[in-house]
């Protein structure tokens, strides 16, 4: 019964957008109490609906709070309530820029608005929606830099769509780079490219290639780079100065963000995404690790200024496109820099477990728990499973066997003090990994295992015979 109840008021409102859709060029202008109450009742609807597609997520995921409900964005489709928001996005078409401030077309333009942002959670991992929003990508395109959130649409078309990522023309990546090279560093310009890349560990390698291609080509890589600097560069400090507004901010979001900073950010999920993939990957590693120095990447990564959300965009990054690759940095094997992230991780590691019980007790929405703290453990976990499985050995405590790199501080531990550094990040990480947290996915349980074993596989007198899978 509360089921079918719950059919019966989305059917209702469906009906009430789908005629107030057709019909707003009648009451649009907010001439008369009851063209008012027609819109102020669209705007409720709207965000009823947007609301009934979303549910708090009980496992992390990295930067989704909520996830779609499958079975409420089928019933929406199969009412007919895309129609109904493709027709009130499209009146940000409408809208007469000489007239823009006044209230009807403002108006206009949040209708637009909240359209989307219902079409994103409609959309969002569910391919049969995924596939009617595409045949609309052209418009959400042209609206890009129309203020209605159009660059979170695509997002959503092609998440974890790999028919759609591989179908979309490339003339379409040439034409955002374009824009960022011509208009500026905005962050909407880079959501297509950033969302046609990867699923997961399926990498979509031809559009990796014209993305960084173009990129990193001489004349385009000045003006889509931003902020890829030593902590010594006086554009280090402006980015500093724009993150300390939001330092106590919690799991604050890159929406939140000033654009050239949210720009930054994406860029840098971008790039850290293109590297994606387990063949064929050199020449891009390559082209990606020469824009960044893992070194001011490392080091503005542990600034205390820094914003817990860049240090995780910053962990991933050097995870995906340093760490992680088919060809290893020479250099990066015995960098003093990674035995500062090594050391830094034991205090993140020792945190974790008390911040996951209380999540655990009190729910992620509760404003004592710190979704991203969780998220930069595990990053740091991925850290340090990679460092110690793919670069590790014994050699780098011997100044006459390492690499020597322009700018590359070599690291001076003695041998004593690394093995004590791993042996307490083995002993911070078990507990986390024994207390096999519900709030973690299957594949961080798997991730702790892993950088467990690479950590005990690493010292030459193992911290335990077997760790207990």
């Amino acid at each position: 019964e509360k089921d079918e109840a719950n059919f019966l008021k989305l059917e209702k409102i469906v009906i009430h957008l789908k005629r107030y859709a057709d019909t707003h060029e009648l009451w649009g202008a907010l001439d008369t109490d009851e063209h008012r109450a027609i819109n102020q009742a669209t705007h409720e609807y709207l965000a009823d609906l947007t609301n009934q597609c979303k549910k708090l997520r009980e496992t992390l995921q990295f930067d989704e709070f909520y996830e779609p409900i499958k079975f409420i964005q089928n019933i929406l489709r199969n009412l007919g309530a895309f129609d109904a928001c493709i027709k009130l996005a499209k009146l940000v078409l409408t809208v007469d820029s000489e007239r823009a401030y006044e209230t009807a077309q403002i108006n206009t333009v949040n209708l637009a608005l909240a359209a989307n942002r219902l079409m994103y959670w409609l959309v969002l991992d569910n391919p049969a929606n995924q596939a009617l929003a595409y045949s609309e990508f052209p418009f959400f395109v042209k609206s890009v830099d129309a203020k209605i959130e159009s660059h979170m649409v695509i997002k959503a078309i092609f998440q974890n769509n790999l028919e759609l990522m591989e179908k979309v023309p490339k003339k379409f990546i040439s034409e955002f780079v374009e824009m960022i090279c011509t208009i500026g560093k905005f962050p909407q310009y880079l959501a297509l490219m950033a969302s046609i890349i990867s699923v997961g560990d399926k990498n979509v390698i031809a559009n990796q290639y014209e993305v960084i291609k173009l990129m990193s080509a001489p004349d385009n890589q000045k003006k889509v780079v931003h902020y890829f600097v030593p902590t010594t560069h006086p554009d280090y400090a402006k980015k500093i100065r724009l993150m300390s507004a939001y330092m106590n901010v919690k799991d604050i979001t890159i929406r939140d963000l000033p654009s050239e900073l949210a720009y930054h950010l994406e860029f840098m999920g971008l790039l850290s995404s293109c590297t994606i993939g387990t063949s064929g990957m050199t020449s891009i590693e390559a082209k990606v690790q020469g824009m960044y120095s893992f070194v001011d990447l490392v080091e503005s990564m542990l600034d205390p200024q820094c914003l817990l959300l860049a240090k995780i965009r910053y962990g991933l990054f050097f995870y995906n496109a340093m760490l992680d690759v088919e060809t290893p940095l020479p250099a990066l094997k015995d960098a003093a820099v990674v035995w500062k992230i090594l050391i830094a991780a034991q205090d993140v590691f020792a945190f974790a477990k008390d911040d996951l019980r209380q999540i655990e007790k009190n729910g992620w929405d509760a404003p004592t728990s710190n979704r991203q703290r969780i998220e930069y453990m595990l990053v740091m976990a991925m850290i340090v499973d990679s460092y110690f499985t793919s670069y590790f050995d014994y050699t780098i405590f011997k100044p006459e066997v390492g690499q020597i790199a322009v700018g590359v501080e070599r690291v001076t531990l003695k041998e004593s003090q690394a093995t004590e550094i791993m042996k307490s990040l083995y002993n911070k990480l078990m507990p986390l990994y024994e207390m096999l947290s519900p709030l973690l996915a299957r594949e961080h349980h798997e991730l702790l295992y892993r950088c467990l074993v690479a950590l005990n596989n690493a010292s030459k007198e193992k911290f335990v015979a077997t760790v207990t899978n």
